[in-house]
C-alpha cells in the first residue's frame, strides 16, 4: 500500500475532519446542522433548540436525548390516584416534549408512496421571512434585507441541512436558546490496523462546547471489511447573549463615502460627500458623473431591478432619480446618492465615477430644476415610450396591436434592451438581438395576415408587414421596412 494512499485511510479511519467539527462547528459561514447518510461510512448530525439551562445535562452522557419523532405536537393523557379516586389530566404538548427543547430541522415522513421531506421550524422562516426556492436545480430558503439584497440563509441538499452562522445565532439570541446538535459517524476499512500500522484506540475528550466519544477496532469481518471507528458526539453552539434589538431601517450606515464632484486647478479629483447630519442640503445639488457601463449591473437583473427614463428602482426597495438620457455619462445629485442608495450600492457606483464632464443633460435639467415635462433623446429611452404609444393607437385604429405581449420567458426583453454602454462586439450582438425581438419577432404577425387583402401566403413577417402597409398606402413603406430589415440581416450575421 502506497504511503500517500496509507496516509489518507488513516486520516479517514480516524475521522478526524469531522473531530475539526465538532472542536469548532462555527469555523465556517455556513453550518451542516443536519445530515442522514450512509450507515457504513456516513455522519449524522441531528439539532435542536434547548432551554439554557439544560447545556450540562445535554453534554454529560453520550446518548441522544432528543429525536426526530420527540417534536411531534400532541395530546397527552395522564392517570393517577389521588385519595383513592382516579384523576385524569388531558393536554396539549405543542413542541411534543415537555423539557422546553424546539426542533430547527425534522424530517416529515409520511403513508403509502408519499416521499418524505426536509422542514426548517416555521418560527424560524416566519422570523427572518425566508422564500423557499425548490427546483431542480437548488432548494434554498432565501432572506431578502432593506435594500434588495437576497442571502442564501438555508441550504438542503438531500438530507444535509446548511444555515447560514450569523441568521443562526441571531434566532439564537431572540430566542434565549442554545442549539444543541447530536453526532455519530462510523467508518469501515477493508484494511486491518495492523496493515496500517496503528493501534485499537478509545478516546473521549469534554469542553465548554462539545463532548466526544471515539473507539478505533478492529474486530470486524463483514463483506471484507477488517476494521471500524465509531464517533458519537454532542456540540452546543450557544446563545451568545441577552436579546437585542436592531432598527433594520437604521443599519450602520454613519458616514458617507465621498465621490468626485470636479477637479483642482493642479488636474486632482475634487471630492465631496453630502451628509444631512452636517448641514449637507448645501451642496445638495452638486451633479455627480459616472460611466454609463455602471449600468450594466442593473440591466443584467430585470427580475430585481428597473431601470427607466430618469430612475432607477429595485423592486420597491429604493428609487433613485438619475439623468441617463446624457449621450456619454448618468449624473446624479449628490444628496440623491446619499439618500437613496444603500452602502454596498454606493460602493458599486463609486467605481464608475468620474470628473464632471460638460453639464447634465436638457432632459434632466428641464424636469428637476424648472419643474417642466420634457421627452427623452436617447434613442433606448425613445423607442421605450414611443413602442407603447405606437402599439396603443395602432390598436385604436385597428382592434388589434402590432406587436403582441411577449412569452414570459421573453418578459426581460424590453428592461434589457438599451444603447449600448460600452464599445464592444458582444454587447452590441446582445442588444442587436434583444431590439430584433421587439420590433420584429413580437410583430402580430397572426392579425396582419387576416388583414391583407392579398398575398396572405408572403413568407416572413416583414414581408406581411410591408405588404399590410402598401395596401395602406403608407408613404415611405420601403424605406421603413428598409430599416427593420437592416436590424435581421445583422442579428443573422
Amino acid at each position: 500500500m502506497q504511503d500517500a494512499k496509507k496516509n489518507e485511510e488513516i486520516a479517514r479511519l480516524m475521522q478526524r475532519e469531522r473531530l475539526e467539527f465538532i472542536v469548532r462547528p462555527t469555523a465556517t459561514s455556513f453550518i451542516c446542522v443536519h445530515s442522514f447518510e450512509d450507515l457504513r461510512n456516513g455522519f449524522h448530525r441531528f439539532p435542536f433548540l434547548l432551554p439554557l439551562n439544560e447545556k450540562e445535562n445535554f453534554l454529560s452522557d453520550r446518548s441522544w436525548h432528543k429525536r426526530n419523532d420527540d417534536f411531534n405536537p400532541s395530546v397527552q393523557c395522564e392517570e393517577s390516584f389521588i385519595d383513592r379516586k382516579q384523576e385524569r389530566k388531558v393536554y396539549y404538548m405543542q413542541h411534543g416534549n415537555d423539557s422546553g427543547a424546539e426542533a430547527l430541522v425534522r424530517t416529515r415522513y409520511y403513508w403509502k408512496n408519499y416521499s418524505a421531506e426536509i422542514e426548517i421550524a416555521e418560527e424560524f422562516r416566519l422570523f427572518w421571512n425566508l422564500f423557499h426556492v425548490h427546483d431542480k436545480s437548488r432548494n434554498i430558503l432565501l432572506y431578502c434585507d432593506t435594500d434588495g439584497t437576497e442571502h442564501e440563509v438555508v441550504r438542503i441538499n438531500g438530507s444535509r441541512v446548511e444555515i447560514q452562522l450569523r441568521f443562526l445565532v441571531d434566532y439564537l439570541r431572540a430566542k434565549q436558546m442554545h442549539l444543541a446538535l447530536q453526532l455519530e459517524g462510523a467508518c469501515w476499512s477493508k484494511h486491518t490496523l495492523v496493515e496500517l500500522g496503528i493501534s485499537p484506540i478509545e478516546q473521549e475528550d469534554r469542553g465548554d462546547l462539545f463532548h466526544w466519544w471515539f473507539n478505533l477496532s478492529d474486530k470486524l469481518s463483514m463483506n471484507d471489511y477488517h476494521s471500524s471507528s465509531l464517533l458519537s458526539g454532542k456540540v452546543i453552539i450557544s446563545c451568545p447573549g441577552d436579546v437585542e434589538y436592531h432598527d433594520p431601517y437604521e443599519g450602520d450606515d454613519t458616514t458617507y463615502p465621498a465621490f468626485i464632484v470636479g477637479q483642482d486647478t493642479h488636474g486632482q479629483p475634487a471630492t465631496d460627500a453630502w451628509d444631512e447630519k452636517k448641514g449637507g442640503n448645501v451642496n445638495a445639488l452638486t451633479p455627480v458623473f459616472f460611466q454609463r457601463a455602471m449600468l450594466g449591473r442593473y440591466f443584467a437583473e430585470p427580475d430585481r431591478y428597473s431601470v427607466g427614463d430618469g430612475h432607477l428602482r429595485c423592486s420597491g426597495f429604493w428609487d433613485l432619480r438619475m439623468d441617463n438620457d446624457h449621450p456619454r455619462h448618468v449624473v446624479v445629485w449628490l444628496k440623491d446618492l446619499g439618500q437613496s442608495l444603500s452602502r454596498a450600492e454606493r460602493e458599486h457606483w463609486r467605481k464608475y465615477n468620474t470628473p464632471p464632464d460638460g453639464v447634465p443633460s436638457k432632459t434632466f435639467y428641464m424636469r428637476n430644476l424648472r419643474a417642466l415635462p420634457a421627452d427623452p433623446e436617447m434613442p433606448d429611452l425613445r423607442l421605450k415610450q414611443l413602442y407603447s404609444r405606437v402599439n396603443q393607437c395602432w390598436t385604436e385604429r385597428y382592434d388589434w396591436p402590432l406587436w403582441c405581449e411577449p412569452q414570459p420567458e421573453d418578459q426581460y426583453v424590453f428592461q434589457q434592451a438599451h444603447v449600448c454602454l460600452e464599445e464592444n462586439q458582444t454587447e452590441f450582438d446582445q442588444q442587436n438581438g434583444l431590439l430584433a425581438k421587439l420590433v420584429i419577432d413580437f410583430l402580430n404577425v397572426t392579425e396582419i395576415t387576416k388583414a391583407l387583402k392579398m398575398d396572405k401566403e408572403l413568407p416572413g413577417g416583414l414581408n406581411r408587414l410591408e405588404r399590410f402597409l402598401t395596401e395602406a398606402r403608407l408613404p415611405e413603406t420601403k424605406q421603413q421596412i428598409e430599416q427593420l430589415r437592416v436590424i435581421q440581416r445583422l442579428r443573422s450575421a
